[in-house]
């Protein structure tokens, strides 16, 4: 039980449940070019160009293999890259920043518009309306790329808890997002959906409140009362970190014995906190990775190269546990620039199919090079043919790569996977994927709620046990693993353990409440077999004893028919009748 002293509490809106303890660091996008030092601008200004040429090479592979898709926004691509590399427009967007002392947004915003101008008078000038998309495209994509490098090279060269406070929630902010970043204060309320779903996937406080918070003062984001601890007392913040060490003490040590037949996996997009999982003996592997992060929090892809390299780091980071790695699962509600408003499907995958393949091919790549085996997960199914053509993509890959073929399953997910099981057989393994089907599914609920038990068994419970009772009987015992957040309902998972499923993923932070569910089954189970033996070690004695004397009546009966026939024998031989 943590007893809270009394503090200067804050009221606010908190996203994810988990609390947050850190030193303020103040970070705005539209701070003005006079505030930072001389050499702090020369680094910003070198690693944005090294960046636009990233963004631009990448926006080169999109184009070239999405030439068929006539809603790709690099389309253009071609006659609008040597426009965004002209000198003049580089010296413009210095001119702002080192002499005019804007804020590098505005800048380059303003020497942009400055060279649209001056180009007019040039052929040059981007006279189609599909070029000046493509062109809006970029430069919104680049302006994007700005935000993070102002992001990363303030908050890189911290290495303490923080808690970063800025104007408004960015998802570019968890590009590459440093290990000691605990939790977000945003001062604006705007997409509070994409906040809490970037706050519940990077397991990632955020808070929203409007406050004139002071840099490097000690802040606490308290979830359970949706405050914010402002200048906390010295047992308030060892009361918070106590806590928060006995969560991660769990989590290393466990419920603490054999959880017997049940193997507990969770989910992760990152690498950064990842050791959490692989060092503990109590957890199985991943499942799933979900790569469609890779790209979202970018905004646009990487080259095969990079995604090689990052990939080549996971899988030797999760050594010998098991690894289940999403196919990317694109959707409006986590947009990716290049690919916005999509839905991951075999349509999208014609599309954008150098996105998908340069993504598999990397795994391929990344599973030889570590010789560690992996399972690709499709997401998204709705119709009984896409898994064949989506299995046979991979495979064709892989066996182009001379890489070790991966088993390949796909997400239960969708209401026709879910209520139409019998008709997908072509998978490997099937992803119960329950924060979706709860989504579509359950009208009063979304997969973040707390879900009553009872409510959840009356419109999921019957549809479970025979989604089960087929994978169990009808497919030879097809591997099926239950994946989400209303698992962290313990009568819920209790009551899905003694409907025979073996194999859940559960999110990290709620491995404590779940992890202490599955230890009473493990030791009710236990009890349960030690009575079951007995019984059954007692029924196998009566029918022993009652096999050996219908044994032995067996054997008196036919030595006396023996004597019988002996005595005929001799009544044969002598004439005796």
């Amino acid at each position: 039980m943590y007893t809270i002293v009394d503090d200067v509490k804050l009221p606010c809106r908190v996203t994810h449940k988990k609390d947050s303890v850190g030193k303020v660091v103040l970070f705005d996008d539209l701070l003005n070019s006079e505030h930072y030092a001389e050499k702090d601008l020369k680094i910003i200004f070198k690693v944005f160009y090294r960046e636009q040429a990233d963004e631009f090479l990448n926006a080169r592979i999109i184009e070239l293999g999405c030439s068929n898709n006539k809603s790709n926004p690099c389309r253009e691509y071609s006659e609008v890259f040597g426009f965004f590399d002209s000198q003049q427009l580089s010296e413009i967007f210095r001119r702002n920043v080192f002499v005019d002392r804007m804020n590098f947004l505005q800048a380059f915003n303003k020497a942009l518009d400055e060279f649209l101008q001056i180009a007019r008078r040039d052929s040059f000038y981007p006279s189609t309306r599909e070029k000046m998309e493509t062109l809006e495209f970029f430069r919104k994509r680049l302006l994007s790329r700005l935000v993070g490098i102002m992001f990363r090279h303030k908050i890189n060269r911290i290495s303490n808890d923080m808690i970063v406070v800025v104007n408004r929630f960015r998802k570019e902010y968890f590009f590459n997002l440093s290990k000691y970043v605990k939790g977000f204060i945003c001062k604006k309320f705007e997409d509070y959906d994409l906040a809490r779903l970037y706050a519940n996937e990077y397991r990632i406080s955020i808070a929203f409140r409007n406050h004139e918070f002071i840099e490097n003062e000690t802040v606490i984001i308290n979830q359970s009362n949706n405050e914010i601890i402002l200048k906390p007392k010295a047992e308030t913040v060892s009361l918070f970190k106590q806590k928060m060490r006995d969560s991660l003490d769990y989590l290393a040590q466990g419920p603490g014995r054999s959880l017997g037949l049940i193997n507990l996996f969770t989910s992760t997009n990152d690498i950064r906190d990842i050791n959490e999982i692989v060092n503990s003996d109590w957890f199985s592997g991943i499942v799933t990775f979900k790569s469609e992060f890779l790209y979202a929090a970018k905004g646009t892809t990487s080259s095969i190269e990079e995604l090689t390299s990052f990939y080549v780091k996971l899988l030797e980071t999760v050594g010998s546990k098991e690894i289940f790695i999403n196919i990317p699962d694109f959707r409006p509600e986590n947009p990716v620039d290049i690919i916005e408003g999509e839905y991951t499907d075999l349509e999208t995958y014609m599309k954008f199919n150098t996105v998908f393949n340069d993504n598999i091919s990397a795994i391929a790549h990344a599973s030889s090079n570590t010789g560690k085996v992996v399972n690709i997960v499709v997401p998204m199914i709705r119709l009984k043919d896409e898994m064949n053509s989506w299995k046979d993509n991979i495979i064709d890959i892989f066996s182009y790569l001379d890489s070790p073929i991966p088993l390949i399953g796909m997400m239960v997910e969708t209401e026709t996977t879910f209520e139409y099981f019998e008709d997908f057989k072509l998978h490997d393994f099937a992803i119960i994927g329950m924060d979706n089907l709860i989504d579509e599914l359950m009208d009063n609920y979304d997969r973040y709620s707390d879900i009553d038990f009872e409510d959840f068994m009356l419109e999921l419970g019957s549809d479970l046990r025979e989604l089960h009772q087929h994978y169990r009987a009808h497919l030879s015992k097809t591997r099926h693993i239950v994946s989400g957040h209303c698992l962290k309902n313990p009568k819920i998972l209790l009551r899905l353990m003694r409907s025979g499923f073996r194999e859940f993923s559960i999110p990290v932070d709620h491995m404590p409440v779940s992890g202490e569910a599955v230890k009473f089954y493990a030791d009710t189970r236990g009890n349960y077999i030690g009575v079951a033996a007995e019984r059954k070690g007692k029924r196998l004695l009566k029918m022993q004893m009652d096999a050996e004397k219908e044994q032995k009546e067996k054997e008196e009966e036919e030595e006396k028919q023996e004597e019988l026939r002996k005595i005929e024998e001799r009544k044969k031989k002598y004439n005796i009748n």
